[in-house]
């Protein structure tokens, strides 16, 4: 089965990706928690990290820490890095995600996972936070 991630990896479907590497991608969510919520996932398909060699899911959490950092950094807030592993815990997309979703409201004030969790943003916005986010191809951070 092919997911919405391996189309997004083939380029069958647009997203707005801001780091891309030979084993890993990431992107602004579709469906944001918050302005600025981008998804990391390994290019190779893995149903859960249990799937996932130790040295792929060490390369996906180096790539993790450098998004995470560069999104702290440009929005001068905390953010939160969710996934989940299975249908029973909650994943609906069979291919490893990591969430990283900056706050702009604290948790005591807007619990993330309410019943009016996600936020609509305009095209322009989303490319406003594509840009701020994206890495420069040169430039290792």
């Amino acid at each position: 089965m092919t997911t919405i991630f391996q189309k997004i990896i083939n380029r069958e479907v647009e997203a707005a990706i801001i780091y891309e590497d030979k084993n890993n991608i990431a992107f602004l969510d579709a469906f944001p928690f918050e302005p600025g919520h981008v998804l990391v996932i390994p290019k190779k398909a893995h149903k859960t990290i249990f799937d996932m060699s130790e040295s792929e899911f060490l390369d996906l959490q180096r790539v993790i820490f450098k998004v995470a950092n560069k999104i702290r950094k440009t929005t001068q807030k905390d953010v939160v890095i969710i996934q989940r592993n299975g249908e029973d815990a909650g994943q609906e997309i069979p291919h490893v995600h990591f969430h990283i979703i900056p706050r702009y409201i604290s948790e005591k004030e807007k619990p993330l996972f309410s019943d009016d969790n996600s936020v609509l943003i305009s095209k322009d916005e989303s490319k406003k936070f594509k840009d701020m986010f994206s890495f420069d191809k040169n430039v290792i951070e």
